[in-house]
């Protein structure tokens, strides 16, 4: 279909511009690089296109603008750190991202929106005495609806073991029953001693 054909142009086009980028920010890049990045591309656009999905029935949130430019854009409207979100790549972030720190906590936001786990967990590790329980409660929620279960999971966890209760906006964002249950069963777990 004619739907079909212009989906296929769409993503040829982005990963073309994307493999321009890489020789364009190293001209001496190897053929497996080229071939890593398109790779993460298309790995991208997927993500993409699931979040987009579930995002669209949001389009009144907070979060939805938060996030809408990431998901919504061409690859080449693209910044660089919003490459590294969605890609889930720590060495870009710190290299793009870690050096503008007053904007730590707004990545975080967009890292747990888009379920960009090792991300997410490093800006935890570096700034944690600076993030409430509040933050925590709005990141789960996020994580949540980012079809990131594993790092829903290990945060609830760590969660409980801080003495932290399970926040009430999971049940707002995530729309996986299951999932739900699961990160409650986390926060009704003893604690070992």
């Amino acid at each position: 279909t004619k739907v079909d054909q212009n989906h296929y142009v769409q993503t040829a086009t982005q990963v073309v511009d994307m493999v321009l980028k890489t020789i364009k920010d190293d001209p001496q890049a190897s053929r497996e690089n080229l071939i890593n990045s398109a790779t993460d591309i298309i790995k991208v656009m997927e993500k993409k296109e699931k979040l987009r999905k579930k995002w669209q029935e949001m389009d009144d949130s907070d979060e939805n603008r938060a996030i809408s430019h990431m998901l919504f854009a061409n690859f080449s409207n693209l910044s660089s750190i919003e490459i590294a979100l969605l890609s889930d790549d720590v060495e870009a972030y710190k290299k793009f991202g870690w050096r503008d720190g007053q904007y730590w906590a707004r990545n975080l936001d967009s890292a747990a929106l888009v379920g960009s786990k090792e991300i997410g967990e490093f800006i935890i590790r570096e700034k944690n005495n600076l993030i409430k329980e509040e933050d925590y409660g709005r990141i789960l929620g996020y994580i949540s609806s980012s079809f990131n279960n594993e790092w829903a999971i290990s945060l609830s966890i760590k969660m409980k073991e801080q003495g932290m209760s399970m926040p009430s906006c999971v049940h707002y964002f995530c729309e996986d029953f299951d999932l739900i249950e699961e990160i409650k069963s986390c926060f009704e777990k003893k604690n070992k001693k």
